[in-house]
């Protein structure tokens, strides 16, 4: 299937489109076997017309280069996928490696052409510790005692202190990227200066599992379908796995209001069986995977 996407001046999201096209179980018109979907897909007139936005995707792909050169030397990759919020659609989808050489699309799940794992997603992982607590009522001015840490010096957190079984057997050390004093915080300054101890601190409060359980809420899984980090180093800070699609979905959860919404990629489809494919798709969409997640507390 990706043979096709080697000529394509997208080929990662080329790439995506044919795995889940000969995978997805919502793709059943195609043909039983991803044989036989390859088959349609080749030589059943089929055009099917993609939700790629040419203008955002050459943004993406210049914002990566400045970030990560393309096959640099280093072997460093990176990826980009934008999904916009309460559609679901893959807008831009860039990777800074060449198909030819790295068939692996870290952007997607294992399912679909992604590595089996994901990738740690580091401080993005706070934002799910602050929904948790606006979804208990906790204001933004709300504070927490947060002890003193620095580069080199680390922040300690004892097991004791931790309330469910997403913790830790030992001792767990947290530095922060600037030094600080300890003393009280609000949600607002740990958040807007993404400070380590603060969220660990506020990983401790919560309970790491119920940020796991938003975390899960919101769509959030590793590259090979399985919840995320149960430890409260991974859920916290971000050491648990994931994808950049995976991420970017959970993300949009926020911005849609907390309504969850079906990866799409299809705008429209012509040819034999047209309708079909274009229902099937729909029922993706905003049938199985469409729910409200959040309360009042926080969408207002």
């Amino acid at each position: 299937a990706k043979g096709v996407c080697f000529r394509s001046p997208e080929p990662y999201f080329c790439a995506y489109v044919m795995e889940w096209l000969q995978k997805s179980p919502q793709m059943a018109v195609l043909g039983k076997t991803p044989a036989e979907r390859l088959k349609t897909i080749n030589q059943g007139g089929l055009v099917i017309r993609t939700t790629l936005n040419p203008a955002m995707q050459a943004s993406a792909k210049k914002e990566l280069a400045k970030a990560v050169k393309p096959n640099n030397k280093q072997n460093l990759a990176g990826a980009v996928t934008m999904i916009e919020p309460g559609t679901g659609k893959v807008l831009a989808m860039v990777q800074a490696t060449d198909l030819a050489k790295y068939q692996t699309n870290i952007n997607v799940d294992q399912e679909y052409g992604g590595g089996p794992n994901g990738y740690q997603i580091g401080s993005t992982a706070k934002t799910f510790a602050l929904v948790e607590a606006l979804e208990r009522g906790m204001p933004l001015n709300a504070t927490i005692n947060v002890p003193a840490s620095s580069p080199t010096k680390p922040a300690v957190f004892e097991p004791k202190n931790m309330v469910d079984e997403c913790s830790t057997n030992e001792p767990w050390p947290v530095k922060n990227d600037f030094s600080m004093s300890a003393g009280p915080m609000t949600l607002r300054e740990g958040t807007v200066k993404s400070v380590n101890p603060f969220f660990a601190a506020l990983n401790v409060r919560l309970g790491a599992c119920s940020v796991r359980d938003t975390m899960v809420k919101m769509g959030l899984h590793r590259a090979d379908g399985k919840p995320i980090s149960d430890t409260i180093s991974g859920i916290a800070l971000g050491a648990g796995e994931s994808t950049p699609m995976s991420v970017a979905s959970a993300y949009a959860t926020l911005a849609a209001n907390g309504k969850v919404i079906g990866i799409c990629f299809e705008d429209h489809s012509e040819g034999r069986n047209e309708a079909q494919i274009d229902r099937a798709f729909a029922d993706f969409q905003f049938s199985a995977k469409t729910k409200e997640v959040f309360s009042a507390n926080l969408k207002h």
